[in-house]
Order: C-alpha cells, then structure tokens, then sequence
C-alpha cells in the first residue's frame, strides 16, 4: 500500500501523474485518508479543480480505531499536520509506504518506522520502470514548479 499525504497528491494531481503512479504501483493500493482528504477539499472551495482529478483517482482509506487511536496519540506533534499524521498512522499499521513532499512528515514518519518515498524516487523509478519517458517525466516537473510554484531537484531525477 502506498499512502499519499496532501501535498504529494496535489503535486501529482499538477504533474499529470496520477495514472503513472498508479501504474507503478499497480499492485498495490494507493490511498489518500479522509484527513488528507479534507485538506484537498479547501483548494476546491477556492477554485481550484485539481483535487477533483485525485478525487477521480486514488480512493480514501478511513483508519481502524486502532489507527485512530495512533493518531490521537500523536496530536500533539507540531511539526507534522494532521492529515501527515493520520496518513502516518496508517502507513505505520498496515507496514505501507508514506509518500510525501514534506521534510518534517518523512523525519517524523522514518522516527516512527514508517518507509517514506520522496518525489525524485518517485520520478526515478517512473523512468526506470519506463511508464513514460524521460522527455514526459521532464515535463511534468515544469508543470509541477510551474503550477506549485516549487523547484524540484531535477539534476537528481535526471
């Protein structure tokens, strides 16, 4: 299973990778929890449509109260929000992946024994897995720091 945090997904959703990630992980669930979920509804609310697209997607995954409980646990922890935190506590419980753009979530996520995946792994292995080439993979990532208004590490990815 692969959880997606906020801001991989809409960075995905931006990138138009949402099918290549769900080819990639085509074995695999790939799942948003319902605090990530709401946080990706506020850009709606704005007129934002890309959520929608991840919406279409990647399904939300509600927490065992076990998982729940875990969460609860950690609500206190300011460095991480709290849909990070949700999508940590069931990536932690069911031995999944937590992919996430947020530095602080994946510290915090690794502390907890959690494997995380960072964006240029991801496009790395896109390439490597040859789901589409290089050429695409290079353009996504100017929409994604186009759109996101971020710059990614492409030497890495490259």
């Amino acid at each position: 299973m692969l959880v997606v945090d906020t801001d991989a997904a809409s960075v995905l959703a931006k990138g138009q990778l949402l099918e290549e990630i769900l080819e990639l992980f085509h074995n695999h669930k790939v799942v948003i929890t319902p605090k990530i979920e709401e946080e990706l509804e506020k850009p709606l609310e704005h007129g934002y449509s890309y959520p929608e697209r991840v919406f279409e997607k990647i399904k939300t995954e509600p927490p065992t109260e076990d998982e729940r409980n875990q969460f609860q646990k950690w609500f206190n922890e300011d460095t991480v929000d709290r849909g990070e935190l949700e999508g940590i506590a069931v990536a932690k419980s069911r031995d999944a992946i937590f992919f996430t753009m947020d530095q602080s979530a994946a510290r915090y996520a690794e502390k907890q024994d959690v494997q995380t995946l960072a964006f240029n792994n991801l496009a790395k292995l896109i390439l490597e897995k040859e789901i589409i080439s290089r050429k695409e993979v290079r353009k996504s990532v100017e929409l994604i720091e186009d759109k996101d208004n971020r710059k990614l590490d492409s030497e890495d990815i490259f």
